[in-house]
């Protein structure tokens, strides 16, 4: 055992001996204690403190004999010698909570090596899962109101003194981020539409405006046909001529624009066919762990597989989804992804989707922080007025206001924008 955590733990312990009410200065568990006997003691104090009663040397002492058989008043009494004073008792619980941890990574990296043998990447993608949540163990998670007030103050005087913006992610989109604020750390986004609407182009859009490091899950196309829309995005290179390699000057010039634009962007792309819920969790980890990335798109709901593939699709859909809430809160970034929305819109006279157009879309709609529907007038109706123009109506927000933005729609470049009029269609 480390001499230094030995003596941090007995000097603890023997703190909370003298007076338990200094449980309230320290944030530990019983288990992040290596020597057994101490963590018993602490697990008891806690216990009788809670319960209202005194717990000091004594009382202690004799909660402890009613279950352990062993002379405990002795044994406390030597701890109790070694006492942290208040000023040293924070840095030593946090001393110990930091040894655990280490403590423990190194426990799962040897679990790791005895397992990958006879489980192979399911005894990686266990380890990875459980290193993670041995950092997230390290922050902290509970606040007075006084702590909570000051993180609000602090946040806007740093905003402020940004020159002001968003709490999140730019959508790039004004009205959009207007109503949303940014895309958020933790939460699960879902845009929904038919096909043809243009849900992957959108999605595409979100990436580069967004500008930050992003991973991405490509089950629609493949990585070079993404990197081609993007680069008819960025360069304003008509698709169809770049598709066709059928570009004059004026193409060439947008298009070595839009690869000196994209090449330095942290772009990270997978683009299996048809992964399992396990192997975006996987690739999303290493990605968070090698690229720190900051948001997560997927491409889309309905064609990542559960794991027991034999359940009914609704039991499928529901295990995806709430495996990429599950995604957003540990990686603490926000996960975007499309969603399918039922044929049957097409038989109503307003072929406009809703929340509950969206296929298999119970646990959808319960597990996502906010969703969205996607829709242009034109794919319908080749007369109509709003030609180049799209709909996005949110219609779940958990954090605020939901309502509809217009945006403009540029076929040739694949590209979603503002416009400047307003919409009250919604």
């Amino acid at each position: 055992m480390n001499q230094n955590t030995y003596e941090c733990e007995n000097a603890v312990i023997g703190a909370l001996l003298a007076d338990s009410r200094k449980l309230i200065d320290i944030d530990l568990s019983a288990s992040h204690f290596e020597n057994v006997n101490l963590g018993l003691v602490f697990d008891c104090i806690k216990s009788m403190a809670n319960r209202g009663d005194v717990a000091d040397l004594f009382t202690v002492s004799d909660e402890l004999s009613k279950t352990y058989n062993k002379d405990w008043i002795t044994y406390l009494a030597t701890v109790q010698s070694s006492t942290a004073g208040a000023s040293l008792l924070k840095e030593y619980s946090k001393h110990i909570k930091r040894y655990s941890v280490e403590r423990n990574a190194k426990q799962i990296a040897g679990d790791m090596i005895s397992a990958v043998q006879s489980e192979g990447m399911t005894a990686v993608d266990t380890a990875i899962k459980s290193l993670m949540a041995l950092g997230r163990e390290t922050k902290k998670t509970t606040y007075t109101m006084k702590e909570a007030l000051r993180a609000v103050n602090d946040n806007l005087t740093e905003r402020i003194a940004n020159g002001g913006g968003l709490s999140g992610i730019t959508s790039g989109l004004e009205g959009l981020d207007e109503l949303l604020g940014g895309f958020q750390d933790t939460d699960l986004i879902v845009i929904g539409a038919r096909p043809a609407m243009g849900k992957t182009a959108l999605m595409l859009n979100l990436i580069l405006n967004g500008n930050v490091a992003s991973g991405f899950f490509s089950s629609e196309m493949a990585a070079m046909q993404g990197a081609m829309r993007m680069i008819s995005t960025m360069g304003r290179v008509n698709a169809g001529k770049l598709r066709n390699a059928d570009m004059g000057e004026h193409e060439w010039a947008g298009y070595t624009a839009g690869v000196g634009i994209l090449q330095p962007r942290p772009i990270f792309i997978d683009d299996q066919s048809k992964p399992t819920i396990d192997d975006v969790q996987r690739q999303a980890r290493i990605w968070k762990q090698e690229n720190d990335i900051k948001c997560l798109h997927v491409d889309y709901i309905q064609r990542i597989d559960a794991m027991d593939k034999r359940a009914p699709k609704h039991l499928q859909v529901e295990e995806v989804a709430q495996g990429l809430k599950s995604l957003a809160k540990e990686l603490q970034i926000p996960v975007i992804a499309l969603a399918q929305v039922n044929r049957n819109v097409e038989t109503r006279s307003n072929k406009r989707p809703n929340m509950g157009d969206l296929k298999d879309s119970g646990s959808v709609e319960q597990e996502a922080d906010q969703i969205m529907m996607l829709y242009r007038e034109e794919v319908y109706d080749k007369e109509t007025n709003d030609k180049g123009i799209a709909e996005l109506s949110v219609e779940k927000n958990r954090h605020g206001q939901i309502g509809g933005v217009r945006l403009s729609w540029e076929a040739q470049y694949m590209k979603f924008d503002n416009i400047k009029t307003g919409y009250e269609g919604y």
